[in-house]
């Protein structure tokens, strides 16, 4: 971490003009360090006190395939992020919207925080602090990266780096279930090639519940659950190596957040019940080149 230093100089402050000196504050950083992983290899049968092998390495991210999605009948990012090992989201909201990676990172009473430690993206779209939107339809993967990735996706992605991103199988799929307090949602999902050298995915997905909390003051559910989502990717093979992809998804959500009390259990009595809306569209183009 960066070391800094504070001088207090003595200058004219035109903010002050009139009533005195202000005082300013200048700042400077110096013993700047960069932290990298290395690994230390020592062979026991070595003689040679100078023969240590020590290279950097990268961690293995860890991506869940589609198969996995679709064998544990995961449907939304939240459910799958919380079997991941090392990784937890924070709480505060009706759907946890920040990420906790190995122990670091925001929770949710932080709000509109400059720079998110874990980064979250769809399809390119960052979402970061966002996440809680995102269901997880099929054709869909999830790869999570371990550690400082902000060389690569910038700096809100300083301790890990989670994406979400669509693929092209020929595959199409019709989801509906219910559950208590009154929970019924459904998804659709289709995708594979349109053309020679053009493929597709789209999905939508619907949620809709009361909740297990209800509000004895205002005689209602206050923690219930409405939700939807639209996502769709289109890739095309321009010329030969060149793909251009588009990527759209559009969220909307309109959630209670009603939990707390003095007794324990499901009953509370909030005359001002929170909530936990969002409403949130992205789009992204990615042009890439495969090197032969």
């Amino acid at each position: 971490m960066p070391e800094t230093h504070f001088l207090r100089t003595l200058e004219p402050d035109p903010d002050n003009a009139g009533v005195g000196i202000g005082v300013k504050m200048k700042s400077f950083s110096s013993h700047m360090a960069f932290l990298f992983t290395i690994q230390v290899t020592v062979s026991a049968l070595a003689t040679d006190l100078e023969t240590i092998e020590i290279k950097a390495f990268a961690e293995k991210p860890s991506t869940t395939s589609v198969k996995t999605v679709e064998k544990k009948n995961i449907v939304h990012s939240e459910e799958l992020l919380n079997q991941t090992p090392n990784v937890t989201l924070a709480g505060g909201s009706n759907r946890s919207r920040y990420i906790i990676m190995r122990g670091s990172g925001e929770r949710s009473q932080y709000d509109s925080v400059p720079s998110h430690s874990i980064g979250f993206y769809v399809n390119h779209i960052e979402l970061s602090g966002l996440s809680g939107i995102v269901p997880l339809g099929a054709g869909q993967s999830m790869q999570v990266e371990k550690g400082p990735m902000s060389h690569v996706y910038g700096s809100h992605s300083a301790l890990g780096h989670i994406h979400v991103q669509s693929e092209y199988q020929e595959k199409s799929q019709i989801r509906l279930s219910g559950a208590n307090y009154s929970q019924k949602s459904g998804a659709m999902s289709l995708s594979g090639k349109v053309g020679s050298r053009t493929k597709q995915s789209s999905s939508m997905a619907l949620n809709f519940s009361d909740g297990p909390y209800r509000n004895t003051y205002k005689g209602i559910s206050t923690s219930g659950q409405e939700e939807g989502y639209v996502s769709s990717s289109w890739s095309h093979e321009l010329v030969k190596n060149v793909q251009v992809e588009h990527h759209h998804l559009y969220g909307r959500a309109k959630n209670g957040y009603d939990v707390w009390n003095t007794q324990n259990n499901f009953e509370t009595s909030a005359d001002r019940p929170g909530s936990d809306d969002q409403s949130t569209q992205g789009h992204s183009l990615v042009i890439s080149y495969k090197l032969n």
